[in-house]
């Protein structure tokens, strides 16, 4: 798809930035970590040069790279990304922004793996109350970060209702066997 995309629209088209990005998801998803930063890298500086820094597709990529280098273990790299993506998010009163969730969701993850789960709450708080109004309730990136705050606000996670309902809608929502859900459920061991 990317090599058609390329072909027929040029490397650096918006449609193609896009497949490419796409691309470091799945790559990133599958535990090609390599690879995923360097597909999303690629779209990231791609956006940057055809779009602006305020562009949509640039804040996504940002986002699709931050999330790429976490799971490649460079999370100061990948704060610096969330960072901006999140901070022009609660500036432009858009905290409920899917790009905005997703940023967020890194920044929640970066907080809990350096043993923060004390500013998970804080940090999540904006973008759980408006998700629901922008991008559903049951949407699964709102789902990952509610149970990501329910996770870092108990003591006992295993035990505690909030995070098993937290978990269940994810399971329910993208299915037993999906990275994000997995990922989620690993996660409830680590404590």
């Amino acid at each position: 798809m990317l090599a058609r995309r390329e072909r027929v629209n040029g490397p650096r088209h918006p449609s193609t930035v896009w497949a490419r990005a796409n691309l470091a998801v799945t790559c990133r998803r599958a535990g090609r970590t390599a690879v995923a930063v360097g597909h999303a890298r690629q779209a990231y500086e791609d956006a940057l040069a055809v779009l602006d820094t305020g562009h949509p597709t640039t804040r996504q990529t940002a986002v699709v790279l931050a999330d790429a280098l976490l799971a490649d273990g460079r999370p100061e790299k990948a704060a610096d990304l969330a960072e901006h993506v999140w901070s022009t998010a609660l500036t432009e009163d858009a905290p409920g922004h899917p790009t905005a969730v997703q940023a967020c969701t890194v920044l929640a993850r970066i907080a809990l793996g350096s043993g923060h789960p004390d500013q998970v709450a804080a940090l999540s708080a904006p973008a759980l109350a408006a998700a629901p109004d922008t991008i559903g309730p049951e949407h699964p990136d709102r789902l990952v970060l509610r149970h990501l705050n329910a996770f870092a606000t108990t003591s006992s996670p295993a035990t505690v209702p909030r995070v098993r309902r937290a978990l269940a809608a994810l399971a329910s929502t993208l299915g037993p066997l999906h990275p994000e859900y997995l990922a989620a459920a690993r996660l409830g061991t680590t404590r």
